[in-house]
């Protein structure tokens, strides 16, 4: 079964990064209808937006993309919400907006949350998986061309890699999120931490195989960046050496233009609904997570 998942994204108005995936054995029926309805020949949030009422005023239509949105998988970061945990947590130390730190400090801050709370902090022993003390099943070597060891979590190195600015680490933190549900998540800690569930390699392959994903093209610097997350992964869940090599090798994420893939476009529409829904809700996520698959916060699973 091909498990890939398929993702797009936008920003609400309140600058929350919004990314919607659809996975590949999602019923995509609905996109060619909506396209064809529309009459256009790629299909975009921006286009059916200000038709919403028209598409509306068809009921079977406007009943397949309803059903179809209730695919979609959606990751949401919202900086602002690492941005003040920076700010109170200084502050309560004593620190002064202006003397003692910045409007850089705080987005400095947030970057390093995000990453923190995000499955590339699995390597820090303070937040992730709990590996033993002499590395034996942390990552040892990346993707790169010179397959160098993979260093400790490091968040300011991630960030520049990623682009340097905090909208690049959204990006970054927002994909990394996606590639696996709350569930996946669940399951991959609890076989890293435990010994006998690495040794059923078939299954554990079949997980890791699960984080494949496509994006639109968006932020090529996270790409590579994603796949070493990865092959981190396949190793620690107990996946050969030589294997996890051979699935990085074939680009179990990457990015491709949304005019090739309906899932891309069906991901534009999934985001760009949701991103509207929150605002008319006041940022309701129960109300939104009600109509998904599964939505997530800053990394937090919200309950329907």
């Amino acid at each position: 079964m091909d498990w890939t998942g398929y993702g797009d994204s936008t920003r609400t108005g309140d600058n929350k990064y919004v990314l919607a995936c659809f996975r590949a054995d999602a019923n995509l029926s609905w996109v060619v209808d909506l396209r064809s309805f529309l009459n256009i020949p790629e299909l975009k949030y921006k286009d059916y937006s200000p038709r919403r009422h028209h598409v509306a005023s068809n009921p079977r239509v406007q009943a397949r993309l309803r059903r179809g949105l209730g695919d979609a998988e959606l990751t949401i970061v919202d900086a602002q919400m690492y941005r003040e945990d920076a700010y109170f947590g200084l502050v309560d130390k004593g620190a002064e907006l202006g003397g003692d730190f910045d409007w850089t400090t705080l987005n400095d801050l947030a970057a390093d949350g995000m990453l923190r709370d995000s499955p590339f902090g699995l390597t820090n022993p303070d937040t992730g998986f709990g590996f033993p003390a002499d590395g034996t099943f942390r990552w040892r070597e990346s993707y790169s061309d010179k397959l160098e060891e993979l260093p400790a979590f490091d968040p300011t190195d991630l960030k520049r890699r990623a682009g340097g600015k905090l909208r690049d680490v959204e990006v970054l933190a927002a994909r990394a999120h996606s590639i696996m549900s709350p569930t996946e998540y669940r399951e991959l800690q609890i076989i890293v931490n435990e010994p006998m569930l690495r040794l059923n390699f078939p299954r554990n392959l079949e997980r890791v195989k699960r984080l494949a994903h496509v994006f639109d093209e968006e932020h090529a610097k996270s790409v590579p960046l994603l796949n070493d997350l990865v092959g981190h992964l396949a190793e620690a869940s107990g996946v050969p050496h030589g294997y996890a090599l051979q699935m990085a090798s074939t680009d179990p994420i990457r990015e491709d233009q949304s005019t090739n893939s309906d899932h891309i476009q069906a991901a534009d529409i999934a985001a760009g609904w949701a991103a509207d829904l929150l605002l008319s809700t006041n940022n309701d996520y129960r109300a939104l997570a009600r109509q998904v698959r599964w939505i997530t916060v800053n990394g937090i699973a919200v309950p329907a």
